[in-house]
């Protein structure tokens, strides 16, 4: 049982470095995850590693400088 069981995560910025690690430490601590980045390629493949490890992660693509992303 994780500490963030049955929580909802958005991590923004969740491609390679930073964002990755925080996304895979959120899944390991139980809540289901958001991986969102300006590049596709990098918001997937966050989803598909934490997927692979017995996590829930979805990805979206969006610059949250822009609102209407956001949105």
């Amino acid at each position: 049982m994780g500490r963030l069981d049955g929580k909802i995560t958005v991590i923004s910025g969740a491609g390679p470095g930073f964002g990755r690690t925080t996304a895979e430490l959120f899944a390991k601590e139980g809540a289901k995850v958001v991986a969102v980045d300006i590049r596709e390629d990098y918001a997937k493949e966050t989803a598909d590693i934490i997927n692979k490890n017995g996590g829930k992660a979805i990805y979206a693509v969006a610059d949250i400088r822009e609102l209407d992303q956001v949105k």
